[in-house]
């Protein structure tokens, strides 16, 4: 191998490696839209980049930059991502992270998420590439600061989602075994909690409520409404409801609750 073979194949693999780096941000950040053209679009750019980018290395050829990537980015990326974006998506990551990592509080788990992402991304300079890289860092910042012993950007649940739940919280008395009584009360085992999982999901495929929500603030809702439901904090069992019970139930409350 020349010394400019090995030039050219140590820069394509740099590039590549960097490639790696912006496809694994594109999916940490799942719903916030990073490019104009969708978080997807993106994405497929870097993917053919790497075909050409491997290409090269076979010819022993130097790209001199994956055009499509670079050029997609800066052209079509938003500067600027919604803070209720942000939150849920703080909730859900930190979720998983109780789930899989044991982490107690929300602080100590953003301490070590601020940590986590500026080591990852400040690699290959990303927080310049993507705005809303170093938004949500300062996001985590926040959270993580000694001020804060929680999330305090938590956003309350709007009066009219509850009101939503409880008009059509009477579907669940008419559904095929009923999950509460005519009083409201919940009537099935602490192991079919998850029916009322598959109930929010029906009213948000209905576009009756929205998801601006997230997993704790649905739970408080509905623990409030539903006498004896008992909904775990952590709201697990609105994210991951049983096979049995979308089985039993989706199709019914689909053919009850009617489209916005």
């Amino acid at each position: 191998m020349t010394v400019d073979s090995d030039k050219s194949h140590n820069t394509n693999n740099k590039w590549i490696s960097t490639i790696h780096s912006i496809l694994s941000l594109i999916s940490y950040f799942d719903f916030v839209g990073l490019h104009k053209y969708g978080n997807h679009f993106l994405a497929s750019k870097c993917r053919e980049d790497l075909v050409q980018i491997r290409k090269g290395i076979e010819e022993k050829k130097l790209i001199d930059r994956p055009w499509r990537t670079q050029d997609e980015i800066v052209l079509g990326r938003i500067e600027e991502a919604d803070i209720k974006d942000f939150i849920k998506l703080f909730d859900l990551k930190y979720q998983e992270a109780v789930a899989n990592r044991g982490f107690k509080t929300q602080k100590v788990f953003a301490q070590k998420e601020l940590q986590s992402r500026r080591a990852l991304w400040g690699n290959h300079n990303l927080e310049e590439w993507f705005p809303i890289a170093t938004q949500w860092l300062l996001f985590l910042q926040e959270v993580a600061s000694e001020e804060h012993s929680d999330l305090n950007v938590k956003v309350e649940a709007d009066s009219s989602e509850k009101e939503i739940i409880r008009k059509n919280l009477h579907y669940l008395t008419v559904v095929d075994p009923p999950v509460i009584d005519k009083k409201g009360r919940f009537l099935l085992g602490s192991r079919k909690k998850s029916a009322i999982s598959v109930f929010v999901r029906v009213l948000r495929k209905r576009g009756l409520l929205s998801h601006d929500l997230n997993s704790q603030e649905l739970v408080e809702v509905l623990n409030e409404l539903i006498p004896g439901l008992s909904l775990g904090a952590d709201g697990k069992t609105l994210r991951d409801p049983a096979n049995s019970m979308v089985k039993l139930y989706n199709e019914q409350l689909l053919n009850l609750i009617a489209p916005r």
